[in-house]
């Protein structure tokens, strides 16, 4: 199978068994000050680690966890991804405090509030057993069979990041959902089948689409909603987006939670086929099944004057303020204090300015 057309790799700069545990830069010197700037930047704020796949840094992407923070009223956002496209879940679990090391090197010891984290679904794709299991398979039931075995593997890897994750930030509440309905069209049937469904969906025929989102549901069952049942609200929230990006596509008769079988989402709003496409309907949709399903139970009495999407999904155009198309030149809110720059990381000023403050009185006596 071409994994790579599904989940593009972006390799770090380290190699991945050390890809939290090192920095990213040689900190030697800066990494006491880093860690005061970032205990000082999000003070009194939302501090949301976003750890795992390609769903956090290629899309929808952690931005999206900005926009809906930002956009309903919650003030001092603080959003840091640790997602690396292409990791599986179970490579990271070989460090088991991989989630707590990306959350202290980002927040210091203070941790996180809140961590989305995004893995599994290249460890399905990666599961050759899996793949073998589906190509032999003859019946519905026999497929699904497959998959299970197949997601107990992964969510085995996901227990022990999570586990390892609340040893040191028990506090921490982590949110998470499990994928949606890929782009179907041309050449992207066979790559999302390489995700799931594999040949047993593809000789479906007609049907492989079908096939392959009943599998999409029936993981849901197995994995997230299974996660659910082993950790309670609002420790650990499993979120259920199936259909969200195919409403947001336009697609008849979709309702978040209850995705339609005969179609995949826009290929114009999807990202190599399994993406959500930041600035788009379907990302914005993702965004808006986040606040609504986790985050708006913790942080929506905190807005003041939030726009609240209440029943919109995300694919209204006027949703995140744009027309789908988005537009990257964000101007400072006055309202939040926050801007943009050009990598489009989110900048505190009031908090800038702290944290500078803090850093150069430590450090000027040492100069002088």
């Amino acid at each position: 199978f071409n994994y790579a057309l599904i989940f593009p790799y972006i390799p770090p700069p380290y190699p991945l068994s050390h890809a939290v545990s090192q920095p990213r830069v040689n900190m030697k010197f800066l990494l006491p000050f880093v860690l005061i700037s970032s205990s000082v930047s999000s003070a009194n704020g939302a501090k949301v680690l976003v750890f795992g796949d390609s769903q956090g840094d290629i899309g929808p992407t952690y931005r999206v966890i900005e926009d809906v923070l930002n956009k309903n009223g919650v003030a001092n956002v603080n959003v840091k991804n640790s997602a690396i496209g292409g990791t599986l879940g179970c490579d990271w679990a070989e460090e088991p405090n991989a989630v707590a090391d990306a959350a202290t090197l980002e927040f210091g010891s203070s941790g996180p509030d809140y961590v989305w984290l995004t893995v599994g679904g290249n460890d399905m794709a990666s599961d050759d057993v899996y793949h073998d299991c589906l190509s032999s398979a003859s019946t519905d039931v026999g497929a699904k069979a497959c998959l299970k075995a197949a997601s107990d593997r992964a969510k085995a890897c996901t227990v022990t990041l999570l586990e390892g994750l609340w040893s040191i930030y028990p506090n921490a509440k982590v949110g998470m959902y499990n994928y949606e309905v890929p782009d179907v069209s041309g050449e992207c049937l066979e790559e999302a089948a390489n995700f799931l469904g594999g040949q047993y969906c593809l000789g479906k025929g007609s049907d492989a689409v079908g096939c392959m989102i009943s599998q999409l549901e029936y993981w849901q069952k197995v994995y997230v909603d299974e996660l659910q049942k082993d950790y309670v609200k609002p420790k650990f929230t499993g979120m259920n987006v199936l259909g969200s990006c195919q409403k947001a596509s336009g697609v008849p008769g979709a309702e978040v939670g209850s995705p339609v079988k005969t179609a995949g989402s826009k290929s114009e709003y999807m990202t190599s086929c399994v993406h959500p496409t930041y600035k788009t309907p379907t990302a914005t949709a993702i965004g808006e099944e986040i606040w609504k399903q986790w985050l708006k139970a913790e942080l929506g009495s905190s807005s003041d004057g939030g726009n609240d999407s209440g029943s919109d999904n995300g694919s209204d155009s006027d949703n995140n303020g744009d027309n789908g198309e988005g537009n990257d030149n964000e101007e400072v809110d006055t309202n939040h204090n926050v801007n943009e720059d050009g990598a489009g990381n989110t900048i505190h000023l009031s908090s800038l300015v702290a944290s500078a403050a803090t850093v150069l009185a430590v450090i000027l006596p040492v100069m002088l």
